[in-house]
């Protein structure tokens, strides 16, 4: 049987293709070519003709194929958009085939994927008749394909190539163009891009190719450099296209627009004009069966890293001279990205919504992972520019809060005073609003007191919109509101760039890789802290922070024990065990390891920058052994901000081997801390365990010279903070039980036998006269090791000979005791 669909013909073409592919792509052949089928056995022979339109005048066809084309990204916005874009688009020089994909077959995929375009697609600007056809139209012109196995992806690609090499064979004026979505999660991107490289693709200059990819890209700087590496070989960098769909908001795409038309706004967005800059993203949603993905992720990666900072980094770049070149904007964005500090767990709030672990439970998740997992997020970020420098940047945002809504409120400083005919214009501010919320709208809202604003175009002066009444603080009278006239969906707009190849709305991998490198720490340090729990909505306001110039902190009082989940038991009975507040009477902190590190270094910054207020150095002195460790790394990562070079660091004891020993406590201090921190080589006080090629010497002379340094440096011989240690046996610093050196009075520093039985001198220590003058002193205790030793402190009524640890009785003040929950609970 012979069906005759030639009308015209320029070029005979006879293929031979597998039967179920006729049905894949004579759909979409009709405005472009004319042909013949004819069956034969084994195989399908398509005869047809290239028409007109190919051969006379400049033709481009488009072939879009969405990789997870059945989830819900796709049903949900990504199908809308690439319908606006082929109805738009779509000439008689001009056209497109859409290939939704998925790994079920097409028999059971079909029905609902016609029913998901017929319910979801809407139209614009169309009459109900017009847009009826319009959705029919391209409704049957769209082709689901089965994605699962390597058959499927070579009998798909081995289709659409015959296609494009016979629609470009020499022919000079025809292009095709291959767009692959990768509408997946992040771990399928690189089999996927495998796959379209090993099958796909087709070595003509007249074929092109874009793969695009949505977030998370990689977890850290370390996964994103590598899955960037791995991508490169399918892939070029002009080829990729990272989406950051905050990047295609209607206001977002304003905020460059509105500050080069306002210069006299412009002029105030420095460090001598603004207080603060916030940037939010609230969502009332939770994580809706994605428990797992967020498990991995958390609010951190999900919002932070990508669309927060996004948003600061047009808010604070620099306007290029032509602010249209995607090129110019692309590298002022990157210089700004450069320029911001790399967020720190001091500066960093985390929390938690009550339903979090209940949900975890439901889907089966691991709840070691989840109970560490926050769900919301505030972080303050310092931009060193001479614009910006000492402006803080505050991104929140997370789910299930108050509301939906986003926005970058820019509140300026109370720099003028008002002498006559005045109304409340203390408050001064800009407001970029991304939609929903109170408004259910975007706008950008500003303080009528900074002057009238140049709307850009597409958005008009709406100020006399009724509701509500009251806008961030301030009266709607007296803010100017501009409503854009138009607000497409962001994914359309990003979908119709990404067709034109206008890429200064996506995300290339140096600016991925800076975005990283602000985020790599604390969104890999969230995996240890156990996050504030909060009620959904927030009613009760435990989410409300204080800003001060280096940290955030909850304005909530906040407890000297620190709230522990403690497994599934308290998830079923919504109830979470606390620690005690105090041990030996004295000051107790207690938390998991990490966080247990941070709150010790939190102290130690706040004590240093109190105490250079008064006074021009600082003397600090630390025990040896390991478990200094991790507050050494939690100093360096986190505490960059401390004035170092008026510190100096001491030891408070050390064993008698050479400093690049690896048992050397000195060694320790340098490979942890002292190499990530700039402080002047003669602030640093190591322990003379070496004096003339001699370790310990008998004579003491090290002893002597570490007494003459301590009397020469610290003016009323105090240190103003001694960190120690505690070991199994109840020693501290290297004073042993029974050891002379316990009744050292008027030493300060003292040689010590070791913990083994033997008389011969293994270390040097401060004594206790020195530590308990100390202006502040803590004990640092970790691991499980550790519990019989608290315990036996508990019910000693032994003495400083029996457990050294209890000669620690400051002169003045009480001790500090910074407990790991695996030391202190059995």
């Amino acid at each position: 049987m012979r069906l005759e669909l030639v009308k015209r013909s320029y070029l005979n073409i006879s293929l031979c293709m597998p039967s179920n592919l006729i049905k894949m792509f004579a759909p979409r052949l009709g405005s472009t070519v004319a042909g013949a089928i004819v069956f034969l056995t084994g195989c399908s022979v398509w005869q047809f003709s290239l028409g007109t339109e190919v051969t006379d005048s400049k033709y481009k066809h488009t072939d879009i194929i969405i990789i997870g084309g059945m989830g819900d990204l796709s049903k949900r916005y990504l199908m809308q958009g690439f319908y606006s874009l082929i109805t738009k688009y779509t000439t008689e020089h001009n056209s497109f085939t859409l290939y939704p994909t998925g790994r079920t077959d097409p028999e059971s995929t079909e029905p609902i994927l016609s029913k998901v375009l017929d319910e979801r697609l809407t139209c614009e600007e169309m009459d109900g008749l017009a847009c009826k056809k319009s959705k029919e139209n391209f409704i049957s012109s769209v082709n689901y394909a089965q994605l699962k196995t390597d058959e499927h992806y070579k009998t798909f690609c081995d289709g659409i190539k015959i296609k494009w090499e016979n629609l470009m064979n020499g022919k000079l004026n025809v292009n095709v163009e291959a767009i692959f979505y990768l509408s997946i999660p992040s771990s399928g991107y690189l089999s996927a891009a495998q796959y379209i490289k090993n099958y796909c693709r087709v070595s003509h200059e007249n074929w092109k190719v874009k793969v695009v990819l949505e977030k998370p890209f990689g977890l850290d700087r370390q996964s994103a450099k590598e899955m960037g590496l791995e991508l490169s070989h399918s892939f070029s960098e002009e080829e990729i296209y990272r989406v950051d769909h905050y990047l295609g908001k209607t206001i977002v795409r304003e905020i460059i627009n509105f500050r080069k038309q306002n210069d006299h706004v412009e002029a105030l967005l420095n460090r001598d004009h603004v207080e603060q800059v916030e940037i939010f993203m609230k969502e009332t949603i939770g994580v809706q069966g994605r428990t797992d993905f967020y498990d991995q992720t958390g609010v951190m990666r999900d919002v932070f890293q990508n669309h927060l900072t996004e948003l600061l980094t047009i808010i604070a770049m620099e306007i290029p001279q032509n602010s249209s070149s995607s090129v110019d904007i692309k590298v002022n964005k990157l210089r700004l990205l450069k320029q911001i500090e790399p967020a720190k767990m001091s500066a960093t709030l985390l929390g938690q919504f009550s339903e979090y672990l209940k949900d975890a439970e439901k889907e089966q998740a691991d709840l070691e992972k989840s109970k560490f997992t926050p769900t919301f997020a505030a972080v303050m970020l310092k931009v060193h520019s001479p614009r910006w420098d000492g402006v803080p940047f505050i991104l929140a945002g997370g789910k299930k809060l108050d509301e939906r809504s986003g926005y970058v409120r820019v509140v300026f400083k109370r720099n003028t005073v008002c002498t006559n005919n005045c109304r409340d214009k203390n408050l001064q501010q800009l407001i970029f609003y991304i939609g929903h919320g109170q408004l259910k709208m975007p706008a950008i809202l500003m303080s009528k007191s900074i002057g009238q604003p140049v709307w850009p175009p597409g958005v008009s002066d709406q100020s006399s919109v009724p509701k509500p009444s009251e806008l961030f603080g301030q009266k709607r009278d007296d803010l100017f509101i501009g409503i854009p006239h138009r607000d497409p969906a962001a994914y359309t707009v990003l979908i119709e760039d990404l067709y034109l190849g206008v890429k200064d709305k996506f995300i290339g991998t140096s600016h991925l890789l800076s975005l990283w490198d602000i985020w790599t720490d604390v969104s890999s340090s969230f995996s240890k802290l156990t996050p504030k729990i909060y009620d959904a909505g927030d009613k009760d306001g435990k989410l409300s922070f204080r800003v001060t110039s280096n940290k955030l902190q909850y304005t909530e009082n906040i407890s000297d024990s620190v709230t522990m989940v403690t497994g599934a038991a308290s998830i079923q009975n919504e109830s979470f065990g606390q620690t005690p507040s105090s041990f030996l009477g004295n000051k107790l902190i207690t938390t998991d390891p990490q966080r247990l590190a941070f709150r010790l270094a939190e102290d130690i910054a706040h004590s240093i920058k109190q105490t250079l207020k008064r006074s021009l150095s600082y003397h600090i002195a630390f025990s040896g052994g390991k478990s200094p460790i991790i507050l050494f790394e939690t100093l360096a990562q986190h505490f960059a901000d401390i004035p170092w070079r008026y510190v100096h660091i001491w030891q408070v004891d050390e064993r008698c081997v050479p400093a690049t020993d690896k048992d050397s406590n000195f060694g320790k201090i340098e490979e942890y801390l002292l190499k990530y921190i700039r402080l002047p080589y003669f602030n640093i006080h190591p322990m003379p365990v070496e004096v003339t090629g001699k370790l310990c010497s008998p004579n003491d002379e090290g002893l002597q010279l570490y007494q003459d340094m301590i009397k020469d440096q610290i003016s009323d011989k105090r240190f103003d903070y001694i960190v120690l240690g505690l070991g199994a046996d109840g020693h501290t610093a290297s004073l042993f039980p029974n050891n002379p050196s316990l009744s050292a009075i008027r030493q300060f520093t003292a040689f010590a036998y070791g913990p083994e039985d033997s008389f011969e001198i293994q270390r040097m220590t401060l004594t206790l006269p020195v530590i308990n003058k100390a202006k502040q002193l803590s004990v640092f205790v970790t691991g499980e090791g550790k519990r019989q030793i608290l315990k036996d402190l508990e019910d000693a009524e032994g003495s400083k000979d029996e457990y050294p640890i209890l000669g620690v009785k400051p002169d003045i003040g009480n001790v500090t005791w910074y407990i790991d929950s695996e030391a202190l609970i059995d």
